[in-house]
């Protein structure tokens, strides 16, 4: 399993290890990597504050759509990875 998934390229982490990270506990990767590995995580739906002010309301909708963004751009570069 290990070698499966270190052979799949990954472009988070440097990609140096693949997705090795997937079958490792944290502890075991870190005595390769100095840089923990990351897993994607699909924000939450969108939850503003019901009662604030617009500016609030405002920066929790920039918050939720960076990290959207950010989550679909990660998962579509590792689709495309060699």
């Amino acid at each position: 399993m290990k070698a499966n998934a270190s052979s799949v390229p990954s472009v988070l982490v440097g990609g140096m290890y693949g997705h090795l990270g997937l079958v490792l506990t944290a502890t075991q990767y870190a005595m390769l990597s100095s840089t923990p590995f990351v897993f994607l995580v699909n924000p939450e739906p969108l939850d503003p504050p019901e009662k604030g002010i617009e500016g609030q309301i405002n920066a929790t909708h920039h918050v939720w759509k960076e990290s959207h963004h950010m989550f679909h751009l990660k998962k579509a570069l590792i689709s495309i990875a060699p």
